[in-house]
């Protein structure tokens, strides 16, 4: 008996209207809920001022003592103004945590969003809603999102809340693991994020990675447009890593097969083949053919011709040299070709081809 009302004085609490008490959820029905406060009193409140979420036995809720009935021996209670505190404290810690909060998009206003959070109205700005640019935000309205606390001021109850800012943090945390995971050669899926002339934006999920000009193809390009669009799916091969700065670089081509190797299966001495000039090197001309592999001509291959860059030509394959990657050109004049062939189709012309008719006729 004495262990019994000593337990029973530790746990008796003087209580008094207006108080803040905590209370566990004993029972309820259609109208009340009844709660049970420090296992000492029963307090009652009405059931429409709980959420149904937290209507749950054994949960235990902050409640303000409305009015001390002793005649009742119960208690009648208020979730209102203890939900109030229990809010703001709740804001309090978010901050100090910085943890997230959940919002609800009300409506659109000037600058931004109109959000409410557990019945205190907030605001979040356009440039806080995502890490990109949002052109039409009517999509969010009535939306549930999680948002990091700007600001807060409790006096006047201004909130200010950022997606964006929770976005960033959790892309940190996911391109940490990222680049723990990843390797030099590893192959990994990807979207065109952003093209640039000489290169272009690879979103890989996690982190971004940049792949240049050069290493997109085989063939020669001028602009990355002429190969790839925002928004395209590809493959990409990693070829370096920088840990320390986050950056990651692609190669496109590195995943298709070298023109090289199958360049004794595409050309052979003495083919004709198209090409485009790359460059004048002064001692000749480098042409890049149909397949992507590039050849020389020498310069008293080509005599007085002038040949600008990206000029189509025609050529000639010389050699073949798959081993150290080279090739061989010679210019193909197609008008002295056509020539030359004319001279030999009239050096072979015998009397017969010529007046074989009138041959026929005199017979």
């Amino acid at each position: 008996m004495e262990e019994l009302m000593k337990e029973f004085e530790e746990n008796m609490t003087e209580i008094e209207e207006g108080m803040i008490i905590e209370g566990e959820i004993y029972s309820f029905g259609k109208d009340d809920v009844i709660v049970a406060l420090n296992h000492i009193y029963d307090g009652i409140v009405p059931r429409m001022e709980i959420d149904e979420n937290d209507l749950v036995t054994g949960n235990k809720l902050m409640f303000e003592i409305v009015k001390i009935d002793d005649e009742e021996g119960r208690i009648i209670l208020s979730r209102k103004g203890a939900f109030a505190i229990e809010v703001i404290k709740s804001l309090e810690n978010c901050i100090r945590n910085e943890t997230p909060i959940q919002v609800r998009v009300e409506e659109i206003v000037k600058g931004g969003l109109r959000i409410e959070h557990r019945g205190i109205r907030g605001f979040m700005p356009f440039s806080q809603i995502d890490m990109a640019y949002i052109e039409d935000a009517s999509e969010y309205i009535d939306q549930i999102l999680d948002a990091l606390i700007l600001e807060w001021n409790e006096d006047d109850k201004n909130l200010v809340v950022s997606r964006r800012k929770l976005l960033e943090k959790e892309k940190s945390v996911n391109e940490e693991a990222f680049f723990e995971t990843i390797k030099v050669d590893q192959t990994l899926e990807g979207t065109v994020f952003k093209l640039f002339k000489s290169g272009a934006l690879i979103d890989l999920g996690s982190t971004m990675g940049y792949l240049h000009i050069t290493d997109a193809s085989w063939t020669r390009i001028k602009d990355m447009e002429e190969l790839l669009k925002v928004g395209d799916a590809v493959k990409v091969q990693i070829k370096s890593i920088n840990k320390e700065d986050k950056k990651i670089s692609l190669s496109l081509k590195d995943i298709t097969l070298n023109p090289w190797q199958t360049v004794n299966d595409d050309y052979e001495v003495g083919d004709i083949a198209f090409g485009k000039v790359l460059k004048d090197i002064g001692s000749g001309l480098l042409v890049e053919l149909e397949t992507g592999v590039v050849g020389y001509i020498h310069k008293s291959e080509i005599g007085n011709k002038k040949f600008e860059e990206e000029s189509e030509i025609t050529v000639e394959i010389e050699r073949i040299d798959q081993e150290n990657e080279k090739i061989g050109l010679k210019y193909f004049d197609e008008d002295t070709a056509a020539d030359d062939y004319e001279v030999e189709e009239k050096e072979n012309t015998t009397l017969g081809d010529i007046f074989g008719e009138i041959f026929d006729k005199i017979k």
